[in-house]
């Protein structure tokens, strides 16, 4: 009899999900490779019983702002309201605009070491990067055409006159002053109107960035037991799988 109310309630709940939505969606690459190390690290632990429990670790707001800063890296945390939406909905929007503010500051040869988000799930949340960069020098690489295709590179030597053009390995190139050298000036000008569509964010965090963000620093994150605890596992990555 209770496996029959059992199979009786799952039909319930099976019957109250939405057909057109993908439940898959929420299960990231690294939270199901985490699982998977996460496994292999219980059954070779000799206290399993602390899998159980959560991470009792003392935090001292001192020695891990030390730690971060004998890095030597250039830490920038964008902080930001977050809509009401679920949670399954959020976190890979998050994760979306994390992903894609590292990929744009690379290509403008900011260097992103490292980038991670954090939220408590109801007001806020922050995206921390750590970059190797603090500034850029004010002349960059401009590529053009390849010298192969002869139109293309008369096109760009009446463009920019054949003085300002050389040839760098295979391609057509000149030296143009940089708009910005540094990561924090480059940030903010993406996220205004005119630029943010450049990032690929969350559909339902656009409106939020534009209208609340601030750039903090690791300093002002460390004020909190829940910062803390978010630079701590920015230090020391999926350490709560480790026991």
């Amino acid at each position: 009899m209770l496996l029959i109310w059992k199979i009786t309630e799952l039909q319930k709940i099976l019957k109250m999900t939405d057909k057109n939505r993908n439940v898959g969606a929420a299960l990231r690459l690294d939270k199901y490779s985490q699982f998977i190390q996460s496994a292999r690290n219980y059954l070779n632990s000799d206290k399993k019983q602390d899998y159980f429990y959560p991470l009792d670790k003392k935090l001292d707001k001192d020695i891990v702002l030390d730690e971060l800063k004998s890095r030597e890296s250039n830490f920038i945390a964008v902080k930001f309201e977050i809509p009401q939406i679920p949670l399954d909905t959020l976190h890979p929007q998050l994760k979306k605009t994390t992903n894609s503010l590292k990929n744009i500051l690379n290509k403008n040869d900011f260097l992103v070491f490292q980038a991670h988000y954090w939220t408590d799930e109801e007001r806020y949340a922050i995206i921390l990067l750590e970059l190797a960069v603090f500034k850029l020098n004010d002349v960059k690489v401009h590529k053009g055409p390849k010298v192969f295709y002869k139109v293309a590179c008369d096109n760009f030597i009446e463009k920019f006159g054949l003085e300002n053009c050389y040839v760098l390995d295979d391609t057509l190139v000149l030296n143009v002053k940089r708009e910005f050298t540094t990561p924090e000036a480059f940030i903010r000008n993406l996220l205004t109107e005119e630029h943010i569509s450049l990032v690929k964010i969350g559909k339902n965090l656009s409106g939020p960035i534009l209208e609340s963000y601030e750039i903090l620093d690791i300093e002002d994150l460390a004020d909190d037991d829940e910062g803390l605890a978010f630079l701590d596992d920015f230090l020391y990555p999926n350490q709560r799988i480790r026991r």
